[in-house]
């Protein structure tokens, strides 16, 4: 891209951005739910490599407050008791002892019940415009 002149560099760049264009699509193919037929082969690689990344990068998580935590533990609010405790309060299964075990196996369960109601989402959606 060294070599093209001025002009023709930033009519490059400003076609990258053109919806209309065929080629402004195909980043978004990456993102689509595979056609009829083909194995989902790639999407379960993906969701391996991130739970891999998650049990890489919890140990890094931050055990301090956010900021609005912060910000209504300076004004000294305190917290209502909440009427449902959910099944993983603060990241965590109350069920398992180890902490770091416990925070990795709620990031796998959330992992999996997201991705699993994306799928289903675009399942629903590719039906409709069938």
């Amino acid at each position: 891209m060294a070599c093209l002149n001025r002009a023709r560099r930033s009519s490059d760049n400003n076609n990258r951005h053109n919806p209309t264009l065929p080629s402004a699509t195909r980043s978004i193919e990456w993102f689509s739910f595979p056609k009829e037929g083909s194995s989902l082969k790639g999407y379960v690689k993906a969701l391996i490599l991130i739970a891999i990344g998650l049990a890489i990068l919890i140990p890094f998580a931050s055990s301090y407050p956010d900021g609005l935590e912060k910000v209504a533990e300076t004004l000294n609010v305190e917290e209502a008791e909440p009427l449902w405790k959910g099944l993983m309060p603060d990241y965590t299964l109350p069920a398992i002892e180890n902490q770091y075990l416990s925070t990795l196996v709620a990031g796998l369960c959330g992992l999996v019940i997201v991705s699993a109601a994306a799928y289903v989402l675009g399942k629903l959606i590719s039906k409709q415009k069938q």
